[in-house]
Protein backbone atom coordinates (compact mmCIF):
# COMPACT_ATOMS: atom_id res chain seq x y z
CA UNK A 1 0.00 0.00 0.00
CA UNK A 2 1.46 3.63 -0.62
CA UNK A 3 1.10 5.84 2.05
CA UNK A 4 1.17 9.80 2.85
CA UNK A 5 1.89 10.41 6.23
CA UNK A 6 1.06 13.97 8.00
CA UNK A 7 2.93 15.10 11.58
CA UNK A 8 4.40 17.21 13.21
CA UNK A 9 5.57 16.52 16.68
CA UNK A 10 7.75 14.09 18.30
CA UNK A 11 4.95 12.42 19.44
CA UNK A 12 4.61 11.97 15.63
CA UNK A 13 8.06 9.78 15.41
CA UNK A 14 7.46 6.38 16.68
CA UNK A 15 4.37 5.60 14.38
CA UNK A 16 6.01 7.17 11.50
CA UNK A 17 9.42 5.24 12.15
CA UNK A 18 6.71 1.71 12.12
CA UNK A 19 5.04 2.96 9.11
CA UNK A 20 8.73 3.34 7.69
CA UNK A 21 10.21 0.02 8.64
CA UNK A 22 7.17 -2.16 7.14
CA UNK A 23 6.16 -3.65 4.19
CA UNK A 24 4.43 -0.58 2.78
CA UNK A 25 5.57 2.37 0.87
CA UNK A 26 5.99 5.64 2.21
CA UNK A 27 5.18 7.77 -0.96
CA UNK A 28 5.14 11.24 1.23
CA UNK A 29 5.83 13.09 4.38
CA UNK A 30 3.68 16.46 4.97
CA UNK A 31 4.68 18.83 8.14
CA UNK A 32 4.07 21.86 9.23
CA UNK A 33 6.66 24.83 8.01
CA UNK A 34 9.86 25.33 10.20
CA UNK A 35 8.56 27.49 13.20
CA UNK A 36 10.18 30.40 15.76
CA UNK A 37 11.37 27.75 18.96
CA UNK A 38 13.35 28.77 21.89
CA UNK A 39 15.19 32.56 22.89
CA UNK A 40 16.13 33.18 19.73
CA UNK A 41 12.99 32.59 17.96
CA UNK A 42 14.92 31.12 15.51
CA UNK A 43 12.41 28.95 12.54
CA UNK A 44 13.62 24.93 13.19
CA UNK A 45 11.90 22.16 11.95
CA UNK A 46 10.10 19.81 13.49
CA UNK A 47 11.25 16.63 14.52
CA UNK A 48 8.72 14.87 11.28
CA UNK A 49 10.84 16.90 8.75
CA UNK A 50 14.18 16.09 10.30
CA UNK A 51 13.16 12.44 9.95
CA UNK A 52 12.01 12.86 6.29
CA UNK A 53 15.42 14.79 5.41
CA UNK A 54 17.43 11.86 7.06
CA UNK A 55 15.29 9.32 5.85
CA UNK A 56 15.28 11.23 1.98
CA UNK A 57 11.71 10.51 1.56
CA UNK A 58 9.28 13.09 -0.14
CA UNK A 59 8.70 16.77 2.30
CA UNK A 60 6.23 19.00 1.61
CA UNK A 61 5.17 21.74 4.06
CA UNK A 62 2.83 23.87 3.17
CA UNK A 63 1.63 27.28 4.81
CA UNK A 64 -2.08 26.36 3.73
CA UNK A 65 -3.73 22.68 2.75
CA UNK A 66 -5.94 24.75 0.08
CA UNK A 67 -2.70 25.92 -1.88
CA UNK A 68 -3.51 24.33 -5.31
CA UNK A 69 0.68 23.78 -5.65
CA UNK A 70 0.06 21.61 -2.39
CA UNK A 71 -3.03 19.64 -3.48
CA UNK A 72 -1.49 18.79 -7.19
CA UNK A 73 1.92 17.97 -5.13
CA UNK A 74 -0.22 15.64 -2.81
CA UNK A 75 -2.49 13.79 -5.38
CA UNK A 76 1.16 13.11 -7.81
CA UNK A 77 1.64 10.47 -5.44
CA UNK A 78 -1.08 8.28 -5.94
CA UNK A 79 -1.80 7.45 -2.16
CA UNK A 80 -3.57 4.19 -0.91
CA UNK A 81 -4.44 5.89 2.02
CA UNK A 82 -3.34 8.99 4.21
CA UNK A 83 -1.89 8.33 8.11
CA UNK A 84 -2.23 11.41 10.24
CA UNK A 85 -0.55 12.08 13.63
CA UNK A 86 -0.94 15.23 15.62
CA UNK A 87 -0.54 17.52 12.32
CA UNK A 88 -1.65 20.43 14.22
CA UNK A 89 -4.44 21.71 11.24
CA UNK A 90 -7.84 21.01 10.40
CA UNK A 91 -7.70 18.29 6.96
CA UNK A 92 -9.90 19.84 4.34
CA UNK A 93 -12.53 17.75 2.41
CA UNK A 94 -10.66 17.44 -0.52
CA UNK A 95 -7.82 15.73 1.63
CA UNK A 96 -9.97 13.30 3.17
CA UNK A 97 -11.16 11.99 -0.17
CA UNK A 98 -7.76 11.86 -1.66
CA UNK A 99 -7.14 8.13 -0.96
CA UNK A 100 -9.08 5.11 -2.00
CA UNK A 101 -8.45 3.87 1.79
CA UNK A 102 -9.56 7.01 3.52
CA UNK A 103 -7.44 8.98 5.72
CA UNK A 104 -6.76 7.71 9.47
CA UNK A 105 -5.81 9.30 12.29
CA UNK A 106 -4.02 8.44 15.79
CA UNK A 107 -5.43 10.35 18.97
CA UNK A 108 -4.15 10.06 22.06
CA UNK A 109 -7.53 9.09 24.46
CA UNK A 110 -9.81 6.36 24.13
CA UNK A 111 -12.19 8.18 21.92
CA UNK A 112 -15.10 9.70 22.64
CA UNK A 113 -13.18 11.12 25.72
CA UNK A 114 -10.85 13.73 25.30
CA UNK A 115 -11.18 14.76 21.44
CA UNK A 116 -9.36 17.92 21.01
CA UNK A 117 -6.11 19.54 20.68
CA UNK A 118 -4.66 18.64 24.23
CA UNK A 119 -6.01 14.96 25.61
CA UNK A 120 -2.62 13.72 27.29
CA UNK A 121 -2.38 17.02 29.41
CA UNK A 122 -5.99 16.98 30.40
CA UNK A 123 -6.41 13.22 31.25
CA UNK A 124 -3.56 14.06 33.70
CA UNK A 125 -5.09 17.25 34.83
CA UNK A 126 -8.08 15.04 35.42
CA UNK A 127 -6.59 12.53 37.61
CA UNK A 128 -7.32 10.23 35.14
CA UNK A 129 -6.06 6.47 35.79
CA UNK A 130 -6.54 4.91 32.43
CA UNK A 131 -5.80 6.14 28.71
CA UNK A 132 -4.81 5.09 25.86
CA UNK A 133 -4.75 5.49 22.21
CA UNK A 134 -7.16 5.18 18.87
CA UNK A 135 -7.26 4.63 15.64
CA UNK A 136 -9.98 6.03 13.59
CA UNK A 137 -11.17 7.27 10.50
CA UNK A 138 -11.17 10.75 9.68
CA UNK A 139 -14.27 13.31 9.18
CA UNK A 140 -14.74 16.72 9.20
CA UNK A 141 -15.71 16.68 12.58
CA UNK A 142 -13.19 17.50 15.69
CA UNK A 143 -11.90 13.52 16.62
CA UNK A 144 -15.74 12.52 15.50
CA UNK A 145 -14.80 9.97 12.74
CA UNK A 146 -15.80 6.11 13.37
CA UNK A 147 -13.16 4.01 15.09
CA UNK A 148 -10.92 1.39 14.24
CA UNK A 149 -9.00 0.27 17.16
CA UNK A 150 -7.94 1.17 20.54
CA UNK A 151 -5.80 0.06 23.07
CA UNK A 152 -5.59 1.11 26.58
CA UNK A 153 -3.17 1.48 29.20
CA UNK A 154 -2.79 2.45 33.32
CA UNK A 155 -1.30 6.36 34.31
CA UNK A 156 1.60 5.26 36.42
CA UNK A 157 1.42 7.49 39.58
CA UNK A 158 3.42 10.87 39.30
CA UNK A 159 3.80 10.27 35.49
CA UNK A 160 4.23 13.64 33.70
CA UNK A 161 2.45 14.61 30.33
CA UNK A 162 5.99 14.88 28.56
CA UNK A 163 6.41 10.93 30.22
CA UNK A 164 3.23 9.60 29.16
CA UNK A 165 3.52 11.25 25.47
CA UNK A 166 6.22 8.67 24.87
CA UNK A 167 4.70 5.87 26.00
CA UNK A 168 1.08 6.54 24.10
CA UNK A 169 3.17 7.17 20.71
CA UNK A 170 5.42 4.00 20.84
CA UNK A 171 1.40 2.05 21.88
CA UNK A 172 -0.10 4.13 18.82
CA UNK A 173 3.14 2.69 16.30
CA UNK A 174 1.94 -0.86 17.39
CA UNK A 175 -2.05 0.18 16.75
CA UNK A 176 -1.63 1.80 13.38
CA UNK A 177 0.36 -0.72 11.96
CA UNK A 178 -2.80 -3.34 12.81
CA UNK A 179 -5.12 -1.01 11.69
CA UNK A 180 -3.52 -0.85 7.78
CA UNK A 181 -3.63 -4.11 7.80
CA UNK A 182 -6.59 -4.51 9.21
CA UNK A 183 -7.95 -2.35 6.55
CA UNK A 184 -5.89 -3.37 3.98
CA UNK A 185 -7.26 -7.17 4.29
CA UNK A 186 -10.99 -5.78 5.44
CA UNK A 187 -10.47 -7.11 8.98
CA UNK A 188 -11.53 -4.09 10.65
CA UNK A 189 -15.23 -3.06 10.75
CA UNK A 190 -15.65 0.89 11.77
CA UNK A 191 -17.40 1.73 15.04
CA UNK A 192 -19.60 4.77 15.51
CA UNK A 193 -18.66 6.73 18.33
CA UNK A 194 -20.96 7.46 21.30
CA UNK A 195 -21.29 11.37 21.11
CA UNK A 196 -23.12 10.86 24.64
CA UNK A 197 -20.10 10.17 26.46
CA UNK A 198 -17.77 12.60 24.73
CA UNK A 199 -15.58 15.05 26.78
CA UNK A 200 -13.03 17.72 25.61
CA UNK A 201 -9.24 18.26 25.50
CA UNK A 202 -9.31 21.85 24.58
CA UNK A 203 -5.27 23.36 23.87
CA UNK A 204 -3.87 24.80 27.62
CA UNK A 205 -4.37 27.88 28.14
CA UNK A 206 -1.87 30.41 29.44
CA UNK A 207 -4.11 31.41 32.60
CA UNK A 208 -3.86 27.84 33.61
CA UNK A 209 -0.71 27.45 34.07
CA UNK A 210 -0.77 29.79 37.23
CA UNK A 211 -1.15 27.47 40.33
CA UNK A 212 -4.44 28.05 42.39
CA UNK A 213 -3.30 27.16 45.62
CA UNK A 214 -6.87 27.53 47.09
CA UNK A 215 -7.57 24.10 45.05
CA UNK A 216 -7.06 20.72 47.10
CA UNK A 217 -3.63 19.57 47.00
CA UNK A 218 -4.46 16.52 44.97
CA UNK A 219 -5.61 19.01 41.97
CA UNK A 220 -2.54 20.92 42.31
CA UNK A 221 -0.09 18.08 41.99
CA UNK A 222 -2.07 16.96 38.81
CA UNK A 223 -1.64 20.07 37.01
CA UNK A 224 2.12 20.15 37.44
CA UNK A 225 3.04 16.61 36.14
CA UNK A 226 -0.14 17.91 33.04
CA UNK A 227 1.94 20.28 32.06
CA UNK A 228 4.87 19.09 32.41
CA UNK A 229 7.12 19.91 30.16
CA UNK A 230 4.69 22.61 28.47
CA UNK A 231 3.94 25.14 29.23
CA UNK A 232 4.93 24.33 32.90
CA UNK A 233 2.57 25.39 35.82
CA UNK A 234 4.07 28.18 37.79
CA UNK A 235 3.60 30.02 41.34
CA UNK A 236 5.02 33.53 42.44
CA UNK A 237 8.32 33.61 44.46
CA UNK A 238 9.90 36.71 45.12
CA UNK A 239 7.83 38.76 42.37
CA UNK A 240 9.39 36.26 39.74
CA UNK A 241 8.00 33.47 38.21
CA UNK A 242 9.17 29.69 39.67
CA UNK A 243 7.95 26.39 37.50
CA UNK A 244 7.04 23.60 39.26
CA UNK A 245 7.77 20.47 37.17
CA UNK A 246 7.46 17.89 39.58
CA UNK A 247 5.91 17.23 43.29
CA UNK A 248 3.84 15.05 45.11
CA UNK A 249 0.31 15.41 47.79
CA UNK A 250 1.60 15.84 51.12
CA UNK A 251 0.96 13.98 53.85
CA UNK A 252 -0.11 16.13 55.98
CA UNK A 253 -2.43 19.37 56.13
CA UNK A 254 -1.40 22.64 57.63
CA UNK A 255 -2.68 25.55 59.22
CA UNK A 256 -2.45 29.10 57.70
CA UNK A 257 -3.57 30.65 53.94
CA UNK A 258 -2.79 28.67 50.79
CA UNK A 259 0.33 29.23 49.21
CA UNK A 260 2.53 29.66 52.35
CA UNK A 261 5.78 27.28 52.94
CA UNK A 262 5.82 25.41 55.96
CA UNK A 263 9.37 23.66 57.02
CA UNK A 264 8.94 20.90 59.47
CA UNK A 265 12.07 20.81 60.94
CA UNK A 266 11.20 17.08 62.64
CA UNK A 267 10.57 15.49 59.75
CA UNK A 268 12.80 17.73 57.43
CA UNK A 269 9.41 18.10 55.30
CA UNK A 270 8.85 20.68 53.31
CA UNK A 271 5.65 21.79 51.70
CA UNK A 272 3.13 24.72 50.56
CA UNK A 273 -0.25 24.53 51.89
CA UNK A 274 -3.42 24.04 50.10
CA UNK A 275 -7.27 24.71 49.93
CA UNK A 276 -7.42 20.94 51.40
CA UNK A 277 -4.18 19.20 52.26
CA UNK A 278 -0.76 20.38 51.08
CA UNK A 279 1.96 19.83 48.16
CA UNK A 280 5.26 19.09 48.41
CA UNK A 281 7.69 20.36 45.71
CA UNK A 282 10.19 18.13 44.08
CA UNK A 283 11.63 19.64 41.15
CA UNK A 284 11.44 23.71 40.48
CA UNK A 285 12.95 26.44 38.10
CA UNK A 286 13.40 29.89 38.98
CA UNK A 287 13.11 32.82 35.69
CA UNK A 288 16.06 32.95 34.37
CA UNK A 289 17.77 29.79 35.98
CA UNK A 290 17.92 25.82 35.90
CA UNK A 291 16.05 23.23 36.83
CA UNK A 292 17.07 22.31 40.68
CA UNK A 293 15.41 19.80 43.63
CA UNK A 294 13.69 21.77 46.11
CA UNK A 295 15.96 20.98 48.63
CA UNK A 296 18.63 22.52 46.75
CA UNK A 297 16.56 25.51 46.01
CA UNK A 298 14.99 26.05 49.38
CA UNK A 299 18.70 26.34 50.86
CA UNK A 300 20.23 28.66 48.09
CA UNK A 301 16.80 31.14 48.77
CA UNK A 302 17.17 30.80 52.67
CA UNK A 303 13.27 29.85 52.54
CA UNK A 304 11.59 30.97 55.95
CA UNK A 305 8.67 29.57 57.62
CA UNK A 306 5.94 31.50 56.30
CA UNK A 307 7.07 32.44 53.10
CA UNK A 308 4.49 32.92 50.23
CA UNK A 309 4.36 31.27 47.05
CA UNK A 310 1.68 33.55 44.97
Amino acid sequence: MKIAFMGTPKFAIAPLEALSSSKHELVLIVTNPDAPKGRSSKPLPSPVKEFALASDIDLLQPYSLSDPGFKDSFLSKGADLIVVVAFGKIIPRWLLDAAPYGCINLHASLLPKYRGAAPIQRAIIEGERKTGVTMMLMDEGLDTGMVLLKKEIDIVLGETAGELSVRLSKLGADLLIEAIEGLANGGITPTIQNDSKATYAPKIGKEESKIDWSLNSKAIVNLIHGLNPSPGAFAIFRDKRLKIWRAKDGSQAICGPPGRFFFDPTTKASMITCGKGSVVPLEVQLEGKLKVNFFDFMNGHNLIDGEMFS
